[in-house]
């Protein structure tokens, strides 16, 4: 009986052994030089971060996977630009979350060991999702299976700036620029952190260093109208949000910046012209409700800042908020402390 336990054991752990390395659904295959050039231009694209240019990376990913659709790392990077077009409001945010998720997990069905894919995973679990534990969980495993990947350090390093471990941010954000410095993408994650830590100055110096790159980078502008605007220079901010303006026309972010900086140096009618705006978007527009929710708050009417800021936070867009200098006007209010524990930062 005993020698037929042990036999039935070993027989047991043989199985599971061999469903663990089984190998995945569709074995990496050879890839057309097609499919790889559709890609690598997807990553081009994929890397300048604008509205527009992430739709065209997104399509030509696309296009790759109708070409092979066993190519794991081409649903990798569609979940990509589906993530990051969730977490930077570009379209409904649980609709484009959900895209996300799946192409993630298609890539992972395809080959586990698609380190994008977890990246991709782990910035949907914190940037929508809220939940700070399952994007720890899949950052690491990304890290784990590609320790040079420095858009997962990066998100590693929002992850953790926006629930206010701002040292471990700081560290994660110097891996990712050690791996990859010339980065423009890069550079402005390590741009905002400087901003959300408040040394304004040192966001001016990193914005300039990037334009300097790439004069025309929409994110980079925001990024000087942002450090301009928390130096009180709102002659400079207003002009940097009207150039990031001018380079893009798939969002409102541009112009509820620009609102908010007429709102704080007192040119208030111009402030809730834009908010009407907002407030009535056109059929084609997404408005964050976090837009709002700013423009509101600093308008100084706190009621309509916290009933758009609850609106962010049911629609996954307020992950900034722990850290975001523009609701600092709010954090003293019962109701921002509740909204606060909503999205579990508190």
């Amino acid at each position: 009986m005993l020698a037929a336990g042990v036999a039935a054991v070993f027989l047991l752990a043989t199985a599971v052994l061999a469903w663990r390395s089984a190998p995945p659904r569709n074995p990496k295959q050879a890839v057309s030089p097609q499919v790889a050039d559709l890609c690598a231009k997807a990553r081009f694209f994929w890397n300048k971060r604008t509205p527009e240019v992430l739709r065209t990376s997104l399509e030509l990913y696309q296009q790759a996977i109708r070409f092979a659709p066993g190519y794991a790392p081409a649903y990798a990077g569609e979940a990509s630009c589906y993530a990051v077009m969730a977490v930077n409001s570009q379209l409904p945010a649980d609709l484009t979350a959900r895209q996300a998720i799946e192409a993630a997990n298609e890539a992972i069905a395809l080959d586990p060991n698609v380190a994008e894919a977890h990246a991709a995973l782990g910035l949907v679990a914190f940037g929508i999702r809220y939940d700070w534990g399952a994007a720890e969980s899949e950052l690491s495993r990304a890290l784990a299976l590609d320790p040079n990947m420095a858009s997962a350090h990066k998100y590693r390093a929002l992850c953790r700036l926006y629930t206010g471990r701002t040292a471990e941010a700081q560290a994660e954000m110097r891996k990712a620029l050690e791996l990859d410095p010339l980065s423009v993408s890069l550079r402005v994650g390590e741009g905002m952190l400087s901003y959300y830590l408040r040394h304004y100055h040192q966001a001016v110096e990193k914005a300039h260093q990037i334009l300097e790159m790439d004069p025309a980078f929409r994110d980079a502008h925001l990024m000087l109208g942002l450090a301009l605007e928390g130096l009180r220079d709102w002659t400079g901010a207003e002009r940097e949000y009207n150039v990031a303006a001018l380079a893009s026309t798939g969002d409102c972010e541009s112009i509820a910046r620009l609102a908010h900086v007429y709102a704080r140096s007192g040119r208030t009618r111009k402030a809730r012209e834009i908010l009407d705006r907002l407030l009535k978007p056109a059929p084609d527009q997404c408005v964050d409700p976090y837009q709002v929710a700013f423009v509101y708050t600093a308008l100084g009417q706190t009621g309509p800042a916290l009933e758009w800021l609850e609106k962010a936070v049911r629609q996954h867009t307020a992950i900034p908020m722990k850290v975001d200098p523009y609701l600092d006007p709010l954090r003293g209010d019962p109701g921002y402390q509740k909204l606060l524990a909503r999205a579990h930062l508190n």
